[in-house]
């Protein structure tokens, strides 16, 4: 079985073991064109103690993450690198499920151990995730305040997250009803991500949906179609089947077909 590409089906605690038991099953060969998504999946995840929370981040699971990063910030031992990923990945799981003040006080408490640290590109990945999270509020002026800290940073160091500045400020600029500019930013995006990731890598299909969204406020549902159907296409390859992603690009893809037909109509 060595070499083999396995997908995880369920994930849970077993409290009679006291561990996390996964059952998986074998993928097929088809699947083997998806080794170098896999390659950076894992390196999206990491190998630390929160890579568990973040695989469960990622599943959708997003209360049993909490709960993972809730008892390692329990644990004494737990050194302050490895609680401001706990913080982070908690700012993840409760944005993803709606408690956005509650994702500002995690993101604020990671904030601060980096700010000890003295640590410039984390300081400005964590005003990135915060200026993500005021734009999911609607408070687009503050969300575009962190953007406009972390650019520079990010920039300077050639960091590969500066392609999600940009997807967030195309958002914010969406937001606003600025849909040419927010195009813009999400082009630059694309470009910047295509030169550091895989094809198949679940941000493309993030860009991808932002810029359906974005042409379909434009006027042009078309356009708008076709990168949602290119979203569906590479968010199905790349996330599992419970990931709300899959179900929002659904649903965005079923009012873009009632735009075109309305449209017809008119």
């Amino acid at each position: 079985m060595l070499g083999c590409i396995f997908k995880i089906d369920q994930l849970e605690f077993s409290k009679v073991e006291q561990c996390w038991i996964a059952d998986l099953s074998l993928c097929s060969e088809d699947s083997y064109e998806l080794k170098d998504l896999m390659k950076q999946t894992k390196s999206d995840i990491g190998d630390d103690i929160t890579s568990l929370g973040c695989l469960l981040n990622r599943r959708g699971d997003h209360e049993q993450a909490m709960n993972y990063y809730l008892q390692l910030l329990s644990e004494p031992s737990t050194e302050q690198l490895d609680r401001a990923r706990c913080y982070y990945g908690l700012g993840g799981a409760a944005t993803a499920l709606g408690q956005y003040d509650q994702a500002l006080e995690y993101h604020s408490k990671e904030l601060e151990i980096h700010k000890k640290r003295s640590n410039r590109t984390n300081i400005a990945l964590t005003h990135m995730v915060m200026g993500q999270i005021y734009w999911k509020k609607g408070d687009l002026d503050i969300a575009l305040a962190y953007e406009e800290k972390a650019y520079p940073i990010l920039r300077l160091f050639a960091d590969p997250q500066l392609s999600n500045v940009h997807l967030t400020m195309g958002n914010i600029y969406r937001g606003k009803n600025e849909p040419k500019l927010a195009i813009q930013h999400y082009k630059k995006a694309l470009e910047l991500d295509q030169q550091q990731l895989p094809a198949h890598h679940e941000n493309f299909g993030i860009i991808y949906t932002n810029m359906g969204l974005a042409y379909s406020r434009n006027q042009e549902p078309k356009k708008a179609l076709h990168y949602c159907l290119k979203a569906k296409e590479i968010l199905l390859k790349s996330l599992p089947p419970t990931n709300s992603k899959i179900s929002e690009i659904e649903g965005y893809i079923r009012r873009i077909r009632e735009q075109i037909e309305q449209n017809k109509e008119s």
